[in-house]
Formats: structure tokens, sequence, C-alpha cells
């Protein structure tokens, strides 16, 4: 018998039973639940959002739970029973979600009164939180939560929360390869750990010594592809198998100002699709009627940690942090290449596809007069970190370095050393700013 089915003689079988049974029907329904223009359903209030939650239940049943085995995927039955708890918590904290789109739509005795893909999403969502409730109400699984697991009773409401042994003090993610290299290149005593993931994500861990005496244990994980679903995805893995105090993500990005290689640390994120398109008739030369799109956004940011906010503000404009970066990268030349390197810290958004495109460039500018950037991931890693039922939660932490505009001249000729330079000015301050200044980050 193997060593899964030695711990959860019960919880396994149940659980391989529903995943054979539901898997393929999430993944067709994750595929035809798209609002227009990309799909034939009508748009309604944060519909980006509750079609996330599937794309979400999918990947991480897949992902994270494709594998059930120990100690080959999960370190120990307790890492098992952890990530099954954590990811109920994770899709019960969609309640508001969803109670927030069925109050904006009405009352619920009336005949049809939701778009029919928040109710089938909401469906799909409530047949895998009583499949959980199920499994972490088996005793075989209930011994491994209950020394870390507590309840703490706010007004009429029951809150689970988990206090579990940290295993990496940091996770570092990236989302291409190019961006994993420059920053394991920076990790000392770096081994590849003997994790198996169906997902393929590349994996390095190492330490980072900041002081004498203590060392930091570093997990840097690469996505096995771009954009916010994987990122949503990996990062929630992340944090309920590997429980770290800080979550960060460096790389490259579209800037909106600033030169190629300049940081941009985002003090509050959103996702720049989330909203409601229409088209508009108008009247041109009055006569001639012509159907004009018209998006309008729906904003639900998630805010990074303001004290720490306050001090990445003094440490990079006071200290000569920018400088050292700036030094560590003198071999690497391109033409045009600015011979300083300055933080940007503000607003940041994310949205599903690369932007090359100035009109749409212009409607993301819109969104907020004082934009930094924009990529396809950050605002997944926060809103995981953000919704993690781990106890504290992990910081969230963004790091992303310009390395083009958005615009029609992306296809620069320097296009690969821009984003070698964004890559690695990038992982390079992020190391900087943990060794010397672990307290920022409770690290210390």
């Amino acid at each position: 018998m193997s060593q899964e089915l030695e711990y959860f003689p019960k919880a396994v079988p149940f659980f391989r039973d529903f995943v054979n049974a539901n898997l393929q029907d999430f993944h067709e329904h994750m595929l035809e639940y798209r609002t227009y223009p990309n799909g034939g359903y009508g748009s309604f209030y944060r519909d980006n959002e509750v079609m996330q939650v599937l794309i979400n239940i999918y990947h991480n049943i897949d992902e994270t739970f494709g594998d059930l085995k120990i100690p080959e995927t999960f370190p120990s039955p307790k890492a098992l029973a952890r990530a099954w708890n954590s990811f109920l918590v994770f899709l019960k904290n969609d309640d508001k979600l969803f109670n927030d789109v069925y109050k904006k739509y009405g009352n619920k005795d009336e005949d049809f009164p939701y778009p029919i893909i928040l109710t089938a999403i909401d469906a799909d969502r409530r047949k895998v939180i009583d499949l959980l409730e199920h499994i972490i109400s088996l005793d075989e699984v209930k011994i491994y939560l209950d020394e870390n697991q507590k309840i703490e009773v706010e007004s009429d409401k029951v809150k689970y929360t988990i206090a579990p042994s940290r295993i990496f003090d940091v996770v570092i993610i990236t989302a291409i390869y190019s961006e994993y290299e420059q920053v394991i290149k920076l990790i000392q005593n770096g081994s590849i750990p003997p994790y198996k993931d169906p997902s393929r994500t590349t994996y390095f861990q190492g330490e980072l010594q900041i002081t004498e005496d203590k060392k930091l244990k570093v997990l840097v994980a690469c996505a096995n592809q771009m954009g916010m679903t994987s990122a949503a995805s990996l990062a929630s893995k992340l944090i309920s198998r590997f429980t770290p105090r800080l979550v960060a993500m460096v790389g490259i990005a579209a800037g909106i100002s600033g030169e190629i290689g300049d940081i941009m640390i985002p003090d509050i994120l959103w996702d720049y699709g989330s909203g409601k398109s229409t088209l508009e008739t108008k009247t041109k030369f009055g006569f001639y009627k012509t159907d004009e799109e018209k998006f309008t956004p729906y904003r639900f940011p998630i805010t990074i940690k303001q004290d720490i906010i306050a001090q990445l503000i003094r440490i990079t404009r006071e200290t000569e942090i920018n400088q050292r970066v700036f030094e560590f990268g003198n071999e690497l030349i391109f033409e045009g290449k600015k011979q300083n390197l300055n933080t940007h810290i503000g607003p940041f958004v994310s949205g599903s596809a690369v932007i090359a495109n100035d009109k749409i460039l212009a409607q993301i500018k819109n969104q907020d007069g004082k934009l930094v950037g924009f990529d396809m991931e950050a605002f997944a890693i926060a809103y995981a970190c953000n919704v993690s039922d781990i106890t504290p939660q992990p910081i969230a932490l963004i790091l992303k370095s310009i390395s083009d505009y958005g615009n029609k001249k992306k296809s620069h000729p320097d296009k690969e050393k821009h984003q070698e330079y964004a890559a690695f000015t990038s992982a390079n301050l992020l190391i900087l700013l943990i060794t010397r200044h672990p307290e920022i980050f409770d690290l210390n």
C-alpha cells in the first residue's frame, strides 16, 4: 500500500474518485463560461472575478492535488491535510464575492434573477466545498489538523485559522525562465529540491545570510506559463504547502514612464480587465450611425501593507541601494542605457494579455493617472496572499522592472537585452532588500 493510503485510507480514495468524476466537467465549464467578446455570455457585475474562481478550482485540483503521494509531492501527511484545509478556506473566502454579486441582482425568490455563469460556477464551487468539508471531518485527517488549528469566534461567525510551522521563510515567484535564472544566481547553497509537481513548476531552494548567526530558507519557483491563472494557482499552492512569511515576485513588466531597468514596486494593484464591455450606438456627421465599444472598469484592488511601503519609499530614496544595483549591472550594456537607476512606487495593474497596442494602453492609463506600470501576474500574487488562510498571512511584495512600455514599439531591436537587464535589476533589488532590511518583512 502506498504511504498516502496508509495515512488516509478513506480520504485519498474519496478525493481521487471525486476528481475522476468531476475534473473534466470543471475544465469544460472553464472553457464555456466566458463573457463577450471572448465568449457567448453577456457581461455582468464582477464577472471576471467570478470566472477566475472556476479557473482557480480547476488548476488547484489539477496541479496542487494532481498527485497526492507522500513524501514525493507532500512531504508529510500533515502537509497534505493542511493543504486540503487551506483549499477549503480559500474557496469559502469567496463567499463575500458571490454574496455581493447576488445582492446586486435582486431577490432569490424571483424567476432566474441571476446570470447563468454566476449560478453555475457557484454550484461547482459548492460541490468542491462539500467534498473538502467531508474530508477534513474524517478522524484520519483531523488528527493532523488539531494541534495547529484553532477556532476564533467573531460575533455570530466562526473563523478558522491555521498556525503551521514555516517550511520556507521566503518564496520567490517568476513567470518566465529568464527571470528565474537571474534569481537563482543570487541564492546561496542552492540545490534542486526533490519535489514532484504535475504542473511542471521549476523549483530551486537555498539560503540567504542576513546576520552572522541567521540564515533564511528560500524557495524559488518558476511558473509553467505566463498569466494570472498560472500565477494565482502557483502562489496559492506554495502558500498552503510551504507557509512562507514573504511571497515575492520579480521580473519584467511594462512601464508607464521611467527608463529601461527601473524597478516598479506596487502599493496597490487591481485587474485592469475586470469590468463591463458594451456597445454604444453613436451618430456621426448627423446621419451615420456606428457602434463603438465602451469599457467600464470594476476596481477591486489589493493594497500592499502600507507600513512596508513607507519603509521602501524611504530606503529607495534615502540610501544608495539603487546605485548598488546599477553598479552590479555594469556589464549589461545596450544602446541608450541610462547611467542611473530609479525605483517607482505606486499603483500597478495586471491583465490577461501581452499589450502592444496604443489604444488599449490608453484605456489602461485612464484607470489611474498615477499608474506606474502593468503586467500579467502581479495582481494574482497579491490576491493569493490576501485570501490565504495561514496565520499570519504571508506578506506580498512585487518588484517588476521596465523592459518596454506596452505600445506598438514593443518589438525593439534590443528587446532581449532590455528584458535581461530588467530581470537582473528586479532580482538584485529584492535580494538586497531582504538581506539588508529583513525586519521590514518580519524575517529577522
